[in-house]
């Protein structure tokens, strides 16, 4: 999200929509066109103009398991692919953009790699961008029925080669793990292979592994209870580093939470990351400054600093756009947070 901080020196009124983009049944056109027409009448209902939604009509019809857009002044700002739908479609009209569930749905900034494996080799991909595919050798690689001496050297045989098939693939994925900086490696495929490629991995790359039972080789990445899984195991890594973070962070005095600590936080451009748990109240009023990180809770507060050019926003509008005016990051947590909001502090 860090990366948005071009986004709070763009004009608006900005127009945002998120909506299930999946393409999985036989009427799916119809059922996302369906979908991104109630996101537009909602739009233009709220005000929105009829050259921004055009520019937007352009990009909607495009599938993907979920869908993200934001325009403003007849051109389309961002349009992110999600990897999982919004449980409700979104749509607003608002005068900074509508940007907290972009940070809710899209993939953490967590580096991982996932390995798909069998006695063949494994299919690996590197945080949902690049695939590669690890081979082995695929002769003989499965045991045969009989008996005798050369029943048994066959039956070694294939064992020796599964052996040397899963050692080649433990050395490139803890390599891949390595040139990446991977903080999580997903361990999926048959579950022979899966145990033994666990038990070839260097120390490091064991570490950071986890196993599932979905995915098999062959199947494809494009699957939607293989994406889920990922985004569900992405997201519990994710949230896992954060709690040790607020956890350390706490003990240096740098880690605030509520409301007015955390607007505080904002306005002196001290904040690393803006925390934001499912109780904060995104409809409470915020006002904000002529400098999109300057929020307070009132229009006084503001003035009585000799500021003139004010605006009130809803606080789930003005404060990831707050944080990312600062160049911090945006993280959903499931740690509870007084008003559901909260702030890792760069300095105390």
């Amino acid at each position: 999200m860090r990366a948005l901080h071009w986004i709070t020196e763009t004009d608006g009124p900005f127009a945002a929509a998120y909506y299930d983009g999946s393409h999985e049944t036989e009427d799916a056109e119809r059922q996302l066109e369906l979908r991104w027409r109630s996101a537009r009448d909602q739009l233009k209902q709220q005000g929105a103009d009829e050259a921004t939604l055009e520019a937007m009509d352009k990009a909607a019809l495009d599938p993907a398991p979920g869908r993200a857009l934001v325009a403003a002044r007849g051109t389309v700002l961002l349009d992110e692919e999600l990897a999982v739908p919004p449980v409700l479609p979104e749509a607003r009209y608002s005068a900074v953009p509508y940007l907290l569930p972009l940070a809710r749905l899209a993939p953490r900034d967590l580096p991982y790699v996932v390995v798909i494996t069998d006695r063949t080799g494994a299919d690996v991909r590197i945080g949902g961008r690049r695939a590669e595919t690890v081979q082995g050798r695929e002769f003989p690689v499965h045991k045969v029925r009989g008996g005798g001496w050369a029943h048994h050297h066959i039956q070694a045989r294939v064992e020796e080669v599964a052996r040397q098939n899963m050692d080649h693939v433990a050395r490139e994925v803890a390599k891949l793990c390595d040139e990446q900086g991977a903080r999580l490696l997903i361990v999926a495929g048959e579950v022979q292979s899966r145990a033994e490629l666990l038990g070839r991995l260097p120390p490091r790359a064991k570490q950071i592994a986890v196993e599932t039972d979905i995915g098999r080789r062959g199947e494809g990445w494009n699957t939607k209870e293989l994406d889920q899984e990922v985004v569900t195991l992405v997201t519990t890594k994710a949230e896992a580093e954060v709690a040790a973070e607020i956890e350390s962070r706490r003990g240096g005095q740098l880690y605030v939470h509520g409301l007015k600590d955390t607007l505080n936080a904002l306005s002196m451009a001290n904040v690393d990351a803006l925390l934001i748990s499912e109780a904060f109240d995104g409809e409470r009023p915020i006002w904000l400054g002529p400098q999109r990180n300057v929020v307070a809770l009132s229009e006084a507060e503001l003035i009585d600093l000799g500021m003139t050019e004010v605006q009130q926003a809803r606080a789930d509008e003005a404060l990831p756009v707050a944080a990312l005016a600062v160049d911090a990051d945006i993280i959903p947590v499931g740690e509870p947070l007084d008003d559901g909001i909260g702030a890792l502090l760069r300095h105390t």
